[in-house]
């Protein structure tokens, strides 16, 4: 019997078990894979999410830093440059096993290699089914990613328009015939209509992708195989899919015994795709919420308390986020001619991207200057035909 059984390995599921155990909560983290496993992503962790870790990051795990980003649509590229990193690209199969290992040296249980198969709650424990054997927890937390199926047992399943399928590649350096930088990520937008690729530099290779909502993005190796041609890689080159959740959705997150974590709890901002930071703090705040409960009354309502926690932390970003990113997909054209025409549109948003800003200060800030801007937009484009521009006189 275990005060807290953790179902996941990933960002999530060790940051929630490594503050159970310093917490001294008696805990048990299962994970599916064997670490270091490889997992499909771009690998791109930001300050923010790195400000929420009690040790610092190593440098051998930071195989590039970044200070740039360059956005690219239709022809159009520009490029928004800060003072502040904007990520720090690493290798999530070592990343996550250093998450993994200090969540261990708080003196949890860590079963590899072991799927859970089956969650059945009961008025006061929960029984957790694996490939291995049953275990009991006062309280579970499900932090198995976005692939899980435990999490239906507490919320619905998504939509096809709140989720979305991104594939992504990792290729040597040499394996180019383009120069790209080494110092900055390129964002292009526009790929397979609404969705949008990238090539981050991570030292040694690249990570290549492209991603966009499930309802949307038709035949995505097909569009794959184009953005790595165009980009001077080979089309052929093995790719690796998954799909992530649309944050910013008002899901259930939790039962009276069992709380949803990072990517199961839909936790992810709508327009990035970034999730590193979400999945690290929600997984804290998570097991925070399990270890008021047991060293008070051990009253289980008390985990609505979770929900209340992570709405006020950055609920509303996700949700601002989310609206953007629908604004974006309802008018691309407009948004993203902005991101990749209009300087201090991209500059600012490099401070949402830095934390500086959150979403909705930025929209705040932007939505009234669209008129403006897109009227410049017409005003070059007339003068580099000689055409009137609408609604001015001669």
């Amino acid at each position: 019997m275990f005060d807290l059984i953790v179902v996941g390995g990933g960002p999530a599921g060790s940051s929630a078990a490594g503050l159970a155990g310093k917490l001294g909560l008696e805990t048990l983290l299962l994970e599916q894979d064997q670490f270091p496993r490889y997992k499909a992503c771009g690998g791109a962790v930001t300050e923010q999410a790195l400000s929420y870790l009690d040790f610092d990051l190593p440098p051998d795990l930071r195989e590039a830093t970044i200070f740039a980003m360059r956005v690219h649509y239709e022809g159009r590229s520009i490029e928004a440059c800060g003072e502040n990193p904007l990520a720090v690209m690493v290798s999530r199969s070592a990343f996550d096993a250093l998450l993994l290992e200090k969540a261990r040296e708080s003196g949890i249980t860590a079963r590899m290699g072991e799927r859970v198969r089956g969650l059945e709650e009961k008025e006061n424990a929960v029984e957790v089914f694996t490939d291995h054997g049953t275990y009991k927890a006062t309280f579970v937390i499900v932090a198995e990613g976005a692939q899980g199926t435990l999490k239906h047992g507490i919320r619905r399943r998504d939509r096809k328009d709140e989720y979305g399928v991104c594939l992504v590649a990792e290729i040597q350096n040499e394996d180019t015939s383009q120069e790209h930088p080494q110092d900055a990520i390129d964002i292009h937008f526009g790929i397979g209509g609404m969705g949008y690729g990238w090539v981050f530099p991570h030292g040694e290779y690249y990570s290549v992708g492209i991603g966009g909502l499930a309802s949307s993005l038709h035949r995505p190796k097909e569009i794959m195989a184009g953005f790595l041609r165009d980009r001077g890689f080979d089309p052929n080159h093995r790719m690796t899919g998954h799909v992530i959740p649309a944050g910013g959705i008002r899901r259930t997150l939790s039962s009276r015994r069992i709380l949803l974590a990072g990517d199961a709890a839909g936790f992810l901002d709508s327009f990035t795709g970034e999730g590193i930071a979400y999945a690290i703090r929600s997984g804290q705040n998570a097991a925070k919420v399990i270890g008021g409960s047991l060293s008070s009354s051990g009253d289980s309502e008390a985990l609505r308390e979770y929900q209340t926690i992570c709405e006020e932390e950055f609920g509303a970003n996700l949700r601002y986020s989310l609206l953007l990113a629908r604004l974006m997909h309802r008018f691309p054209g407009v948004f993203f001619k902005l991101l990749a025409g209009s300087q201090d549109v991209i500059d600012n948003f490099a401070r949402v991207a830095t934390a500086q800003w959150t979403y909705e200060r930025y929209l705040r800030w932007l939505v009234p200057r669209m008129p403006k801007y897109l009227l410049q937009r017409q005003r070059k484009a007339a003068s580099s035909t000689g055409a009137p521009v609408v609604g001015e006189g001669p």
